[in-house]
Order: C-alpha cells, then structure tokens, then sequence
C-alpha cells in the first residue's frame, strides 16, 4: 500500500525543510510583462540591464527600467504597425543585449509570443525555427540582418532591424489570459532529433521570479547576474 504524503509531516524531505521558506507560494495572474510595468515609477532611474564585456569585464550599455520600458513601448507600437496582433508568433534573430530584451517585452504587450533564436544559427537552421513556428515577422540587427533578409524573403514575413523607433509608446497594452496565452516558443537543443518548440504560458514566466523573490529573500538593492543566454526562458523576467 502505498503512503500518504498529502499528510503534514509525511514526505521524506519535511525534517529537513527550512523554516523561513514557505511550504506553498502563490503567483500573480499577471502577463509577463507586468513586472516591469508594475515597477515603472517606483524604479525609473534603477538599472534594469547593465552589459558587460565578457572578455574583460569592463561594463558597458546599461538601460535603466524607465527606459527599457518606454523602448519596449515605443517598439511594440513599431510592430503593431506592421500588423503584429495578438496571438502572433514573432521572431528574435538577436545577439544577447539590451534590443533583445526590449524585443520579448514589445512583443507580450500586444499580446504576441517571442520565439527567440540562437543568433548564431545558420539560415537552414533560423528558416526551419521560423517556418516551424509560423512567425509573421522577424526582428534581427547588425551582422544577422543579411541572413534574417534572406530568410525573411522566403517566407514572405517582414523583416524588421530598426530596434529603436522613434514611434510614440503604445498606450494600452493587449489584453491576455496568463494562464493559456503563450508568451514564449523556445526551442530544445534538438539533441534527439530537430528542436521542439516548447510552449511557456505568461504565467510559466512569471513564476520563475516570483519564486525566486520569495525564496531568496533578496536585500532590495541586489541585482542578478545573468550566465544563461537571454534566449533562455527565465532571463527575460529577473527584473
């Protein structure tokens, strides 16, 4: 007969459970993008993303939250006037930086899911991921622009490398439901065969860094030292 571990107490790891770490913890039913809206005023001036050279360490571009924010207004209205709705699939063909993460946040507040790409991958790769995921544009800059033209043409999407518009901020952001509508199309490493595209829910992304901020406990001034690709599911959300 098997045991009954919904009983307090009963699960093999319970003496060991730390007593300052809730047993259960409840996430916002929020899109992904409100915990950077929901911070706008309060945070403006803080760094939201500071860049570092990782050769040699010395720090580069930093966006604060109020800019990240107005950037990532200012590019949605930019997509939005390129027809991009909810629903969509859009796809991210960026190197780590601050425009890729402008990019995600553009993309959820108009409702639409980023798919983003290893910016190294090839044009077979990239046309596959974008076919697969049937985006209706792609968003490349700098050296991957001449790939993500290519691929573009092809699949008769648009192509957009302008990052930074200078369109006026979107107003009001598209309604979702965070628990069905997908926030991000990320793709497995495809080592048993071609990448998967695995379905993340705004509600998937935003656990992430409400679980680490209760678990945590983190002083108020501590930031978040990013080792992961940005195109990984967590760190476009630890802000």
């Amino acid at each position: 007969m098997r045991p009954d571990l919904t009983r307090p107490g009963a699960r093999p790891w319970d003496s060991a459970w730390p007593a300052e770490v809730p047993r259960n913890l409840r996430y916002p039913g929020k899109p992904a993008w409100w915990i950077l809206a929901n911070n706008e005023d309060r945070h403006a001036n803080r760094v939201a993303i500071q860049v570092v050279n990782h050769t040699s360490g010395e720090p580069g571009a930093s966006v604060t939250s109020g800019e990240l924010m107005v950037w990532a207004r200012r590019l949605a209205t930019r997509l939005q006037r390129l027809g991009v709705r909810r629903g969509d699939r859009v796809a991210l063909y960026l190197a780590n930086s601050p425009a890729l993460v402008a990019s995600y946040f553009a993309a959820w507040l108009l409702g639409a899911t980023a798919v983003p790409s290893d910016s190294m991958a090839s044009e077979l790769e990239l046309a596959r991921q974008v076919a697969d995921a049937q985006a209706s544009i792609l968003l490349a800059a700098g050296g991957n622009v001449p790939i993500a033209a290519s691929v573009a043409m092809r699949q008769a999407i648009p192509l957009l490398s302008d990052l930074q518009p200078d369109d006026a901020p979107l107003r009001e952001p598209a309604p979702v439901n965070p628990h069905e509508d997908l926030a991000l199309l990320i793709y497995t490493g495809g080592t048993t065969g071609e990448p998967k595209g695995a379905m993340l829910t705004h509600a998937n992304l935003r656990s992430w860094p409400a679980t680490g901020a209760d678990l945590q406990r983190r002083p108020r001034r501590c930031g978040t030292v990013g080792c992961t690709p940005v195109t990984s599911s967590a760190c476009p959300c630890r802000f």
